[in-house]
């Protein structure tokens, strides 16, 4: 009965949801903080930056797993100044996410989103998600595996930030396709679905990633921290400073490449923009990378600090509400930073292969003897060798 009652008491009279006055009536602060992440989107401080890559080389044009990528980057100098490798602000991307903020957080004339509802919905997640904090304490459970983290974070943060909840988790040893609970101490049901994440080229790059968001259409991979990283590879310094492993990260840009082709090729002209976004998370940190496969656009933010000492940072988590909604909210890469290409596959035919071949899903079963020795022996076709130049001698005169 309860329950109902709450559900009765959600809306106003003409129908709008009550959080909407009831956030910026009880929670002054969180408002307050609100427009701070706002400033710091702006203004690119918290970490809240991108650089533009330019790929110096990398193994797409052959069949490869997301595990064996190999891909080498470096930043574009975007502003040519003696900072060569100056970063832009996130808030750059985001004018119309930015804007619905910023309207909603006025003190003097607060506004919603009117006429899109789909923007009104999205607003309305993230304040009723700032406003209850049985998810937040979820989140900072212990966590005994990543197949339990990447569960918890799908279930109790990004579908309740996301317009589209709907989400598939890859299955993995401690997570089996039926599974219908969540791992966290409540046990709760779940909102998506234990199923196939698997994605690529068969020529090209493939794989999986941990979670898909369905509507929303975002790849999630589950990072492993710092202390997991077996990279030796990786300076001690761009280890602690990442707190990511490194290899991780290479595959989070691939996965976002690639899903960014996807995206071309299901959704076509749908799309407000093609800038497309892949989302690394680990159990501290959230990192963001973007691709565009029309403009040929890459670019990525550092390792940005999400969960601190029991308590989630704003900025970020309203950088990772505009993430999830960038359908609605991105406004693409703006004109001033479209020359600063990637050069992913400048060959046309390869390009053209990653346009047209990319699938979800996508299944290749190959032995590992068949991938170290990639040729057929079934159909052995003779070949005439160069005329023999060995000499000769009869046995019988041999034997004189």
């Amino acid at each position: 009965m309860a329950e109902r009652d709450a559900k009765r008491l959600k809306t106003q009279k003409d129908g709008s949801p009550r959080i909407f006055k009831t956030f910026k009536r009880d929670c002054v602060k969180s408002t307050d903080l609100l427009l701070s992440a706002v400033s710091a989107l702006e203004r690119g401080l918290e970490g809240l930056s991108f650089a533009m890559l330019k790929v110096d080389t990398s193994n797409a044009q052959k069949q490869h797993s997301f595990v064996d990528v190999s891909i080498e980057y470096s930043p574009w100098n975007m502003f040519g100044d003696e900072e060569p490798h100056s970063g832009c602000n996130i808030g750059a991307l985001f004018s119309d996410g930015l804007e619905v903020l910023k309207s909603y957080a006025d003190m003097d004339s607060p506004k919603v989103p009117k006429l899109n509802l789909v923007q009104r919905t999205a607003l309305q997640n993230l304040l009723e998600f700032l406003s209850k904090k049985i998810d937040h304490e979820t989140l900072f459970e212990e966590i005994s595996s990543e197949e339990h983290w990447c569960v918890v974070l799908a279930q109790h943060l990004l579908s309740k930030l996301a317009v589209s909840s709907e989400y598939t988790i890859a299955s993995y040893p401690g997570l089996r396709i039926g599974d219908t609970k969540c791992m966290c101490k409540q046990n709760d049901d779940l909102v998506g679905v234990i199923g196939d994440t698997s994605f690529g080229l068969e020529n090209g790059w493939h794989g999986n990633t941990d979670i898909i968001f369905e509507g929303a259409d975002v790849q999630v991979a589950c990072m492993r921290d710092e202390e997991d990283q077996d990279d030796l590879s990786v300076s001690s310094m761009e280890m602690e400073a990442s707190d990511f492993n490194f290899k991780d990260f290479k595959q989070i840009v691939a996965q976002t490449i690639v899903f960014s082709f996807l995206q071309k090729k299901t959704c076509g002209n749908k799309l407000k923009n093609s800038l497309i976004p892949g989302i690394g998370m680990s159990k501290k940190k959230l990192i963001v990378v973007f691709y565009d496969a029309e403009n040929d656009i890459l670019l990525s933010t550092k390792p940005i600090l999400l969960f601190g000492d029991k308590e989630i940072v704003y900025s970020a988590l309203v950088f990772l509400w505009l993430t999830l909604n960038y359908k609605e909210f991105c406004t693409g890469i703006p004109d001033a930073l479209k020359e600063f290409k990637a050069s992913f596959l400048p060959d046309p035919v390869l390009h053209q292969m990653y346009i047209e071949r990319v699938e979800r899903p996508l299944h290749i079963d190959h032995t590992k003897e068949e991938k170290a020795f990639p040729w057929s022996d079934k159909n052995v076709r003779t070949v005439v060798g160069k005329k023999p130049e060995v000499v000769l001698s009869d046995l019988s005169e041999d034997e004189s």
